[in-house]
């Protein structure tokens, strides 16, 4: 399970939410399934969602496609809650491998295209990336996070709180 920790843009649907998290249900070379659950007026809701992975060009300094990927690097998701088909599309900004995904919200809409958002595990949630500690100290999630997504501002859009219950084992 990944808490949705924070997010660099404002959106006032997931602002009425609370304990966001993404759990993965299948994995393949293709895509997931995933669930996304929250809380909202003190109620449990899950949504069920599918994501397509596709490989985006590598884009140079000038705008220009220098090379195709062989490996995928982005995400379209799909659901069909509440009876509306939605999409959304996301590119893989940075992954550890273990704690953290931090995410490209390919959007114009959010953040002027440039939204992102943080995925955490419970146990790095936990610690949390708030930017109180000393930089010296901060993971390289927390560094990758400033650097991409929050370098020209102080946008603290943390939804995860240590009030969340840890997911079942």
């Amino acid at each position: 399970r990944f808490w949705i920790y924070r997010l660099n843009y404002g959106d006032e649907k997931i602002e009425k939410r609370s304990c966001i998290y993404i759990q993965i249900l299948t994995r393949s070379q293709e895509g997931i399934d995933f669930e996304n659950g929250y809380i909202e007026n003190n109620t449990n809701v899950t949504v069920d969602y599918s994501g397509k992975f596709y490989a985006t060009h590598v884009i140079g300094m000038d705008d220009r496609i220098v090379a195709q990927r062989n490996i995928s690097n982005a995400m379209t998701t799909t659901t069909n809650a509440e009876a509306q088909g939605m999409s959304s599309n996301y590119s893989l900004l940075y992954s550890d491998y273990h704690n953290c995904l931090i995410f490209l919200v390919l959007d114009e809409s959010k953040y002027n295209g440039n939204g992102c958002v943080a995925l955490l595990t419970d146990s790095a949630a936990r610690i949390g990336m708030n930017r109180s500690k000393s930089r010296g100290r901060w993971s390289r999630c927390e560094h990758v996070f400033s650097n991409a997504c929050i370098k020209y501002g102080d946008n603290k859009n943390i939804l995860f709180k240590k009030t969340c219950q840890a997911p079942r084992s």
